[in-house]
C-alpha cells in the first residue's frame, strides 16, 4: 500500500518550525531593546565618573606619586591594611579574620636579609596580614621555624631569642623601632629599642598588644598597634629573627617584608584613605558603587554599592588591570561584566585622574543592570503573556501527538511480540494493528506482515522436508535392501565385501532419515505426553544397570540415591534425554575410563550429572551445542552424526521446566552434562511403574 499521509518526521517538523519561530522573534525584539537601554546606561555613568574624577584632579598628596626607580618599586610592593569589618580579638589565633586571612603574604628566602651562613635562609619564612579597624592597626604573622627558642630572662639583650620586629617613620622623619618577643606562648613584650635593635630605649610601657601561640612547625603572632603611629609618611616594615641555638643563642637568619637590596627603607603602607572618601561621599549612589584606585590598581576609597551585586573593590588591595588599563594610557573606559553568583550584567565606567599631565590614579563607577531589568519585564509583560499562551497550545500539541505517538508504538510492539511463542514459532502470519495507516508505523506494520509471513511459508517449508524425506527415500532404500540381502546370499569373495559395504550405507541413511524425523516431530512428541510423578532415581538406577548389559566394553557407574526422588514429567522423555547424553559420553571417553550418572538433590531442585573423562570441549563450540544440525564430533563406528542428539535432549529439559548445560573439567580432563529439573513432593501412583527404555 502506498502512503496516503504525512510522515513522522514530516510532522514533527512542520510542529517544530511553528514552535521555534515564536522564541527567535521574542529573542530578537529583547536583544534590540537590551542594547538601546545598556547604551543608555554607559552614557549615564560615563558622565558620573567624569564627574567624581574632576574633582580628584590635581590632588597628588593622595596618591603617593613617585618618580625614582627605587621608590616605584617599594610602590608596587606595598603593604596593604584590610578594611575589617568585625572586632579583633589579639588572642594569637585567626579565627575572627575571616576572609581577610586568605589575602596574607609570604615572605621566603628572596625576602632574607642577613643570614649568619651567608646563604639564603631555607628554614625560616612568615605569611603577614594587615587589617584596619577603627584607631588600630592589627597585624596577623604566621611564622614557619622548626625550631623555636624564646626570651631568657636573665639576658638583657633583645636579639637572644626568635622575635618580631616592627619598624616605622615618625612624624619627623625618625625610623621608630618595636621588638615583640616573648619568654613562652600566651602575651607579648613590647619595647621600643635602639637601632641596632638590641636594647630598649626607655622602660616605658608601649601601647602594643601582642600574642603568641605555638603552631606545629612554627608560631603565630597576632598583634595591634595605634594607626596614628602610620598616618605620616605611611612607611611599614615587618621582620622575623630566627635563633636556633638555646645556648649560644646567634642570630641565625633574618627575613623582612623588604629584601636586603631596600633594607634601608621600608614598604609604603596603604591604607583606605578617610579625605578622599569624604569628597566622594557626596556624589555616592545607593545603586553604583564608586571606586578610586592608584596608578598600581591599589584601592585607596570605596562608596556605595549597597544596591549593586558586583564586588568591585570589595576587600582587595589590588583589582584586575583590565579594569583600569585603557584609563591609565589617558582613555576613557567602558567596560561590560557578568556576575556568575546572581546572573546580573555589570557595566563599569572607568575615568583617569590627572596630576597635571600625569595620570595617578583611576575612577571607577560599576552599577548593575536590575532597573533595565525590571524596565523590560514590564515592557514585554503582555507579550510574554500572549507568547506563553501559543507556546502552551502548541507544547500541548506535541505531547498529544507523542503521547498518541508512543501508544501506537507500544501497541504495535505488543503484536509483533506476540506473532511469535516463547519456543520461537510463528503463531500469526500478519499484524492487523496500524496495517490501513499511511505514516511510518502503517508501513512499519505491513513490512512485519511480510515478513512473518515470508518466514512462516519458509518455516513450513523446513518442517515437511523430514517427512517427505522419510516417505520418499524410506522405499528405494527398503528396496536395495532387500536387493542387497538377495546378493548377499548369492554372492561370494569380493562380490560380498561390496555387497556388505553397501548394506552398511544403507544402514546410515536409514539412520539419518530417524534422526531427522525424530527432531522434526519431537515437539509434537512432547505435547502429547501426559505427564506423571515418577520416581527419577530409580529410573537412573535401572537404565544405568541395563546400559552396561548393553554396552558391555564400557564402564557406566551410578553415585546416587537408589530411590525417593521424585520429579513431574515423562519418565520415557528422561529415559530418552539419557540416550542422548550417553551416547556422547561414549563416543567422547577414553578406553576403560568410568562414566559416571551422579544425581544430586539441592533444595526444591535436583541435578543429573553425566561425567566423562576424555577430551574437553573447546570454548566456541560450547556456544552452538543446541543449535542442532551442527556436528562437532567424527563419525564413529559407521554412524553418522548430525549433532541432532543434544537438540533432541535440550527440547526434553526445556518441556521438564529445566534446563541441560555442558561445562568442562580440568582434572581429571573431562566433560560433565548437567540436567537441571525441578523436585516434587507428591509421589507416585500405586499403578504399575513403566518400562524404562534402553
Amino acid at each position: 500500500m502506498k502512503r496516503r499521509g504525512l510522515s513522522i518526521g514530516a510532522r514533527l517538523l512542520l510542529f517544530s518550525s511553528v514552535l521555534l519561530a515564536l522564541p527567535w522573534l521574542g529573542y530578537r525584539y529583547i536583544e534590540e531593546m537590551k542594547q538601546f537601554l545598556l547604551q543608555g546606561q554607559e552614557e549615564a555613568q560615563t558622565l558620573a565618573v567624569r564627574a567624581v574624577a574632576t574633582v580628584l584632579h590635581d590632588r597628588p598628596e593622595w596618591f603617593d606619586v613617585t618618580e625614582s626607580a627605587g621608590d616605584t618599586w617599594l610602590a608596587q610592593n606595598a603593604l596593604y591594611a584590610y578594611p575589617i569589618d568585625s572586632s579583633i580579638q589579639i588572642d594569637g589565633y585567626a579565627s575572627d579574620w575571616g576572609k581577610v586571612l586568605e589575602r596574607k603574604k609570604h615572605y621566603g628566602p628572596e625576602s632574607t636579609v642577613y643570614t649568619r651562613s651567608g646563604e639564603l635562609a631555607g628554614s625560616v619564612a612568615f605569611d603577614l596580614v594587615l587589617g584596619e579597624r577603627g584607631e588600630f592597626i592589627y597585624g596577623f604573622v604566621r611564622v614557619t621555624d622548626a625550631q623555636r627558642v624564646y626570651r631568657h630572662p636573665g639576658y638583657r639583650s633583645l636579639d637572644r631569642s626568635d622575635h618580631l620586629r616592627l619598624a616605622w617613620f615618625g612624624a619627623a622623619g625618625v625610623m621608630r623601632r618595636i621588638v615583640l618577643v616573648t619568654e613562652g606562648p600566651g602575651t607579648v613584650s613590647a619595647y621600643e629599642v635602639e637601632a641596632n635593635w638590641r636594647y630598649p630605649t626607655t622602660g616605658e610601657a608601649l601601647p602594643v598588644r601582642g600574642e603568641w601561640q605555638e603552631r606545629g612547625r612554627g608560631f603565630d603572632v597576632e598583634f595591634r598597634i595605634p594607626a596614628e603611629w602610620l598616618r605620616y609618611p605611611q612607611r611599614f616594615g615587618v621582620s622575623v629573627v630566627d635563633v636556633d641555638d638555646a645556648g649560644e643563642r646567634p642570630i641565625e637568619a633574618v627575613v623582612a617584608t623588604v629584601p636586603k637590596a631596600w633594607s634601608q627603607d621600608l614598604n609604603r603602607l596603604i591604607v583606605r584613605s578617610p579625605e578622599l572618601e569624604r569628597i566622594i561621599q557626596g556624589l555616592g549612589r545607593s545603586d553604583a558603587r564608586i571606586c578610586v584606585v592608584d596608578r598600581y590598581g591599589r584601592v585607596r576609597a570605596v562608596l556605595g554599592g549597597q544596591g549593586t551585586a558586583g564586588d568591585l573593590c570589595a576587600d582587595t588591595d589590588r583589582i584586575g588591570q583590565e579594569l583600569f588599563q585603557d584609563a591609565l594610557d589617558g582613555r576613557q573606559n567602558v567596560l561590560h561584566r557578568h556576575d556568575a553568583r546572581t546572573g546580573e550584567h555589570l557595566i563599569v565606567a572607568a575615568h583617569p585622574i590627572y596630576a597635571g599631565d600625569q595620570v595617578m590614579g583611576t575612577v571607577l563607577l560599576e552599577k548593575n543592570s536590575a532597573r533595565i531589568l525590571d524596565l523590560q519585564r514590564d515592557t514585554l509583560s503582555h507579550a510574554a503573556l500572549a507568547t506563553f499562551a501559543v507556546l502552551m497550545l502548541v507544547v500541548a500539541g506535541l505531547l498529544s501527538f507523542g503521547a498518541w505517538l508512543a501508544f501506537r508504538i507500544r501497541r504495535l510492539k505488543r503484536a509483533a511480540g506476540a506473532a511469535i511463542d516463547a519456543d520461537g514459532r510463528i503463531v500469526q502470519d500478519a499484524l492487523h494493528i496500524d496495517r490501513a495507516a499511511g505514516d511510518d508505523l502503517g508501513d512499519l506494520s505491513r513490512g512485519i506482515s511480510s515478513l512473518l509471513a515470508r518466514l512462516k511459508r519458509y518455516i513450513g517449508f523446513l518442517e515437511t522436508v523430514p517427512r517427505t524425506l522419510r516417505h520418499e527415500i524410506l522405499n528405494p532404500v527398503n528396496t536395495i535392501s532387500m536387493t542387497l540381502q538377495t546378493l548377499s546370499r548369492r554372492a561370494g569373495g569380493e562380490t560380498a565385501a561390496l555387497v556388505k559395504s553397501a548394506q552398511q550405507a544403507t544402514r546410515q541413511l536409514e539412520l539419518i532419515v530417524n534422526s531427522l524425523t525424530e527432531a522434526a516431530h519431537i515437539e509434537d512428541a512432547l505435547k502429547q505426553d501426559a505427564p506423571a510423578v515418577f520416581d527419577l532415581a530409580e529410573l537412573v538406577r535401572e537404565y544405568v544397570a541395563n546400559s552396561a548389559q548393553l554396552n558391555a566394553g564400557a564402564n557406566l557407574v551410578y553415585d546416587g540415591p537408589p530411590a525417593g526422588v521424585y520429579a513431574r514429567g515423562s519418565d520415557v522423555r528422561i529415559a530418552q534425554l539419557m540416550d542422548k547424553v550417553k551416547d556422547n559420553a561414549l563416543d567422547f571417553a577414553r578406553n576403560g575410563s568410568p562414566i559416571r550418572f551422579v544425581l544430586e538433590k539441592n533444595c526444591d531442585w535436583v541435578n543429573l550429572s553425566v561425567r566423562n573423562q576424555g577430551p574437553r570441549v573447546p570454548g566456541h563450540v560450547l556456544e552452538a551445542l543446541f543449535a542442532g544440525m551442527a556436528p562437532h564430533r567424527p563419525t564413529t563406528e559407521g554412524r553418522p552424526h548430525l549433532g541432532m542428539g543434544l537438540f533432541i535432549a535440550h527440547r526434553i529439559a526445556e518441556h521438564h521446566g529445566g534446563q541441560l548445560q555442558v561445562t568442562n573439567r580440568q582434572h581429571p580432563s573431562g566433560v560433565d552434562v548437567t540436567l537441571r529439573i525441578p523436585l516434587t513432593t507428591s509421589t507416585p501412583n500405586p499403578s504399575p511403574p513403566s518400562q524404562s527404555p534402553t
